[in-house]
C-alpha cells in the first residue's frame, strides 16, 4: 500500500508493508531525483520483509539549491509518520548522494523537531551541493550507529564527503561509524548510477546491507 503526503518539496511517499511493520526505514534519494521510480526496486525489498519505507521529496525540482532541505524532508516525514500512528517503531535511515549526506544531518536533529532519531543510519556514496542545510553534528546521539559506502568506480562523489564527515564527527564513538568500500567485480561496476540498478551486484552490495540494518533496529517476527 503506497500513500502520498504534502505538496511539492514537502511531499512525502508511504510504502506500507503487507503486514504490520516492524520497523521505519526513510529512504533519501540523491539530488537528480524527485519520486520514487529510479529506486522503485531497491525500496521494495526492505517494505517486503516488513519496513514501513518513507521516502521525502525534499526539493522542488532536482538539483535544487538546498537552503530548507532538512525544513522540508522534516514536515514531509512528520506526516507520514503521523498517518502511520502508534506505537512508534524502530527507526532507521538509508541514504543515496545528496540523501546520504541528509541523512546524517536529519539524525542529528531530529530529537530537536520532536522526531525519532535513526538507531542506524546506511549513508551510500555521499554526496551534497554548495549550500545545502545542514545541522549541529554535536547533537548526534552517541548510540547511532553510521555506515558509509563509497564506491571505487565512482567519479561523481568519491569518497570526499565520507572522510570529511568522519572528521566532523570526531567527538562520535570511533565504533560507531566506518567507511566500508563496495568493489566492482565481474559484471558489476561500483560508479554512481549503481546503486539505482536492479541487479545481483547491486542487491548484494546495497539491498543486504539495508536488509541487515533493518534486521538490526527491527522488532523480531
Amino acid at each position: 500500500m503506497t500513500e502520498v503526503f504534502g505538496e511539492g518539496a514537502q511531499r512525502a511517499w508511504l510504502f506500507r508493508p503487507d503486514g504490520e511493520p516492524r520497523a521505519v526505514l526513510l529512504f533519501l534519494h540523491g539530488s537528480g531525483e524527485l519520486d520514487p521510480t529510479p529506486m522503485a526496486a531497491w525500496i521494495g525489498h526492505p517494505r517486503r520483509i516488513g519496513a514501513a519505507v518513507v521516502y521525502p521529496q525534499y526539493q522542488p525540482h532536482p538539483d535544487a539549491p538546498g537552503a530548507t532541505l532538512l525544513d522540508d524532508l522534516t514536515a514531509g516525514l512528520r506526516a507520514a509518520l503521523e498517518a502511520l500512528g502508534p506505537p512508534e517503531l524502530p527507526f532507521g535511515s538509508i541514504g543515496f548522494s545528496r540523501g546520504a549526506h541528509l541523512a546524517v544531518h536529519q539524525a542529528a536533529r531530529a530529537a530537536d523537531d520532536g522526531l525519532p532519531t535513526a538507531r542506524a543510519i546506511l549513508a551510500v556514496f555521499p554526496g551534497r551541493l554548495h549550500g545545502d542545510q545542514t545541522a549541529d553534528l554535536r547533537k548526534l546521539p552517541p548510540e547511532v550507529d553510521i555506515t558509509f559506502l563509497v564506491g571505487d568506480r565512482d567519479q561523481v562523489v568519491g569518497r570526499w564527503l565520507a572522510d570529511h564527515t568522519v572528521s566532523e564527527l570526531s567527538h562520535h564513538p570511533p565504533g560507531r561509524m566506518r567507511i566500508v568500500e563496495v568493489d566492482s567485480h565481474q559484471d558489476f561496476v561500483a560508479d554512481h548510477t549503481a546503486p539505482m540498478r536492479d541487479e545481483p551486484g547491486a542487491h548484494a552490495a546495497f539491498w543486504r546491507r539495508s536488509e541487515a540494518l533493518l534486521e538490526r533496529i527491527a522488532r523480531p517476527v
